[in-house]
């Protein structure tokens, strides 16, 4: 009798699924069976970026050389430069910064040129997964999901489950006292669109993380009167003027934010950029996840930052349920890492219960550590070594790619609005980027026909 194929039910086709249908097709077109289901009409997630999606600040602050070369990295096959290319796709090299609908395009054509089959046929569009059981029983998941063109449910049952809804799609919004009092509009990033609905105005950003300091300077160079990052702690950029930072804030009194210097200023509009809280309401009974509060660099209670340790036997995945520093790259590592732990094809595949407890632990105990941007990203690149090595991941590349985020972090430090204009290095080829023919701070239109 032959072996049943593994049958995974793939949650989200935002870059996250799509990353994980790539690599099955790549790698195991034959030997894993999947079906996927996305509530949006079509793939790309969060980078289809129209008023009915979810902007996020993954996608805020993604815009960065280091995510599309980064891209490529998750199988052998792809470091033999094989994979799609940003070149291939827009025949000519581009800058190292990058519009949205560049990198739109090029997930979607990355997904059509692949040679092993339609990936149509295995993704059900406008469906929401209601709920994903586990059964001990059978060993396998009961999972529901709302089809919205038919109002119906679907019932199917799965081996496993990759849930690749990542973590940026529920905002975390906290209270200030006052805040009711304000009568300007209140946003979260998670909804920030276009900085030129902003022009004219005094707008108070709350956070001090990156996508307070992406959407400060898109608000600044889109003509926004004046603009004031409250946070706990300083950012410390060279801003241009017009920008400026103060303390956390206080009290709102109408539309004057009181901060905990006691200083004051009235505004228009106050976006929250304060983070996510993960949300998963789907999971249910053991394989809920609920850390209690705002995402983090490696939640509890999962393996490699990936299998479900607390129900599921360890057929339960999440895709980039962390903060995500070091782009597309990690997630097709972690893809790959998945068809491999799904394939028994690790080398530690038979890792005990116990190990894999102490595994989360170990990494716990190194986040309490991590007290500064570059500790973050020293973290992130270690976990990026520690699941790239599993899966023979030259670990030259990860390093390469760190030394670019240190050193973005370092430009935005020194000059703020021209640190965009930087060019950078393929990892792979070590060639230069080219030079945009427009700086960043002039370069007002992001089409793809202007901005090519």
């Amino acid at each position: 009798m032959s072996k049943q194929k593994p049958r995974v039910c793939i949650i989200g086709a935002g870059p996250s699924g799509m990353s994980v249908m790539y690599q099955i097709k790549q790698l195991y077109p034959d030997v894993i069976d999947f079906e996927c289901y996305e509530k949006q009409e079509t793939w790309c997630g969060q980078w289809n970026y129209t008023w009915r999606t979810d902007s996020d600040e993954y996608g805020e602050r993604i815009h960065n050389c280091m995510y599309r070369n980064l891209w490529t990295i998750g199988a052998k096959e792809s470091m033999e430069f094989k994979d799609y290319t940003f070149q291939d796709h827009f025949g000519k090299e581009l800058p190292s910064y990058l519009p949205r609908e560049l990198h739109r395009r090029y997930l979607d054509g990355r997904m059509k040129r692949i040679s092993t089959g339609d990936f149509f046929e295995h993704i059900h569009f406008q469906h929401e997964v209601r709920s994903v059981e586990y059964r001990d029983s059978t060993d396998d998941f009961l999972v529901w999901a709302r089809n919205f063109r038919s109002n119906s449910l679907v019932e199917e049952v799965f081996s496993h489950v990759i849930v690749s809804t990542g973590c940026f799609s529920y905002p975390n919004m906290p209270t200030y006292p006052g805040i009711d009092t304000f009568h300007g509009r209140i946003l979260h990033s998670h909804e920030f669109r276009e900085a030129k609905e902003f022009t004219n105005q005094n707008v108070l950003i709350i956070g001090g993380r990156f996508s307070a300091s992406e959407i400060a300077l898109q608000l600044n160079k889109y003509g926004s009167k004046h603009v004031i990052c409250s946070c706990k702690e300083p950012i410390n950029f060279k801003w241009p003027k017009g920008v400026e930072e103060r303390p956390i804030v206080d009290e709102i009194k109408g539309n004057t934010a009181v901060f905990k210097d006691k200083t004051q200023f009235d505004f228009d509009a106050i976006i929250y950029c304060t983070g996510y809280r993960y949300n998963y309401p789907f999971l249910k009974g053991g394989l809920h996840f609920d850390v209690g509060g705002t995402t983090t660099l490696l939640p509890d209670n999962l393996y490699k930052g990936t299998v479900w340790l607390k129900g599921g036997n360890k057929k339960l995945f999440h895709m980039a349920a962390f903060d995500v520093f070091l782009g597309f790259g990690i997630i097709d590592a972690q893809a790959t890492w998945i068809l491999k732990f799904i394939s028994k094809e690790l080398s530690g595949q038979s890792v005990q219960w116990e190990e894999m407890e102490a595994y989360v632990k170990e990494w716990q105990k190194k986040q309490t550590n991590v007290k500064s941007v570059p500790d973050m990203f020293k973290f992130q690149r270690d976990f990026y070594h520690d699941i790239g090595k599993d899966i023979d991941l030259p670990p030259e590349y990860i390093d390469k790619a760190y030394d670019i985020l240190i050193d973005i972090s370092e430009q935005k430090q020194i000059n703020a609005m021209g640190h965009k204009d930087v060019c950078y290095k393929s990892m792979y080829t070590g060639k230069l980027a080219p030079s945009h023919h427009t700086s960043w701070t002039e370069c007002m239109d992001d089409s793809v026909d202007a901005y090519i």
